[in-house]
């Protein structure tokens, strides 16, 4: 991809790639060339990735995503950070799947923590800070397809675009002291396969 390679894994079913720190410090994977993804997964099911740092060695102009997901189904991310200068921290196209995401951060991205484009199911994220980044991201509207954080922290820019709208929930979150965020109440109960 224009400066160096992209490591792409195609037709998986099933793998689990689990850092050996709980803190994510090891290991790391990194690339150089911030034309590519760090990491892209094409038709993959059932994929599990845990306590691991992802990322682009240097800062600065990006047109590469961290982790992307083309037509995937079925991702849980656990205790990940994932950070620029990746243009998206985490990319989805045509997923099939739900994915979920626990205990991790998202920050530093020059276009925002996350996109989906004609995805179906949810998205789940659930204590994780989406901040740094200079943009929201992209949310394509579709009947099938809803976004969901649950004890999330999100920086100034990080809820623009999604946010607000029909199809994603938020509950117990914080923002930035950017403007009004609508209040659910008190009586207000996640749905029913969060418990």
């Amino acid at each position: 991809e224009y400066v160096g390679p992209e490591l792409v894994i195609q037709d998986v079913s099933g793998l689990s790639i689990t850092g050996s720190s709980n803190d994510c410090s090891d290991p790391k994977i990194l690339t150089d060339p911030r034309y590519v993804a760090v990491m892209r997964f094409e038709s993959c099911e059932d994929i599990a990735l845990a306590n691991l740092t992802m990322g682009h060695t240097a800062r600065g102009d990006c047109s590469g995503n961290v982790l992307d997901l083309y037509y995937c189904g079925d991702v849980t991310l656990t205790n990940m950070d994932i950070f620029g200068c990746g243009v998206l921290g985490i990319y989805g196209e045509q997923c099939t799947g739900s994915l979920n995401c626990y205990d991790s951060n998202i920050h530093d991205c020059s276009a925002g923590p996350l996109s989906a484009w004609e995805c179906e199911k949810r998205w789940t994220f659930i204590s994780c800070s989406l901040i740094d980044s200079l943009s929201g991201g992209f949310f394509d509207e579709t009947d099938d397809f809803k976004l969901s954080f649950y004890d999330c922290l999100f920086g100034d820019k990080e809820s623009e675009n999604y946010m607000f709208r029909g199809d994603t929930t938020t509950y117990d979150c914080e923002w930035s002291e950017i403007g009004t965020y609508p209040d659910y109440g008190d009586d207000y109960m996640p749905p029913e396969y969060m418990m």
